[in-house]
Parts: C-alpha cells; sequence; structure tokens
C-alpha cells in the first residue's frame, strides 16, 4: 500500500519537473518500496541520475527532493 501511494506521489511530481523515463523511476521506487531500504538506496540515486543527464543540477536537485 505504501508503496503504491510513493508511485501515486513521485510520478506527478518527475513530470512536473519534466524528467525523462518517468515510469522507470516510478517503476523503480514502487518496487523498492516493497523491500525495506532499498527505495532509499537504489531508487533515489536512480532518480537523480536520471535527472541529472537529463537535465542537469537543477533538475536533480528537484528529483532529490520529490524522491526522497
Amino acid at each position: 500500500m505504501l508503496a503504491a501511494i510513493v508511485g501515486i506521489i513521485v510520478a506527478p511530481a518527475a513530470t512536473a519537473l519534466g524528467m525523462p523515463l518517468v515510469f522507470a523511476i516510478v517503476f523503480v521506487n514502487f518496487v523498492g518500496g516493497h523491500i525495506p531500504h532499498l527505495c532509499t538506496f537504489v531508487g533515489e540515486p536512480f532518480a537523480m541520475l536520471i535527472a541529472l543527464s537529463g537535465g542537469g543540477l537543477v533538475r536533480a536537485r528537484g528529483s532529490d527532493v520529490a524522491v526522497g
């Protein structure tokens, strides 16, 4: 249940930031939410690397706030 809520929050935030691969970010965070601490150590860096490669430091910092 909590993983679904995280996915519902992350998807609009990532879309609003204009991040590429939104589905992949949501999927990693949703799956990671089922395993304790996996989402924190895998999902957030994954989202930040995608944001950094797609839009620079400002977008990466925004994804850190949205996902973390």
